[in-house]
């Protein structure tokens, strides 16, 4: 259960606000990749049934995803930019001959 939360959690948080859509895919990538990685090698080793470890990724699957939306409103944002309104065109003067 603790995979899915710490590296799940952790690199989607770390990743989110990164400018380059290519490393956030890679931290997603990895946040997914990883604890089923470590879930295979549970059940591989013998250490647990499968249940179990389909259990603990849904249970460390829903911490994530509710640690991500309680976070994601609490997240500082930049401040937004000034309002700019554009001036109006100068009129020439109403006395001008042209």
């Amino acid at each position: 259960m603790l995979a899915p939360l710490v590296f799940g959690l952790g690199l989607i948080l770390l990743t989110r606000r990164s400018p380059s859509p290519t490393r956030r895919a890679l931290g997603y990538a990895i946040a997914v990749l990883l604890p089923l990685g470590i879930a295979y090698s549970r059940v591989y080793l013998g250490v647990h049934y499968p249940s179990d470890v389909i259990g603990a990724l849904l249970a460390g699957t829903g911490w994530a995803a509710l640690g991500v939306a309680v976070y994601g409103p609490l997240e500082p944002h930049p401040p937004s930019p000034p309002i700019v309104r554009p001036t109006p065109p100068a009129t020439p003067p109403s006395g001008s001959s042209r």
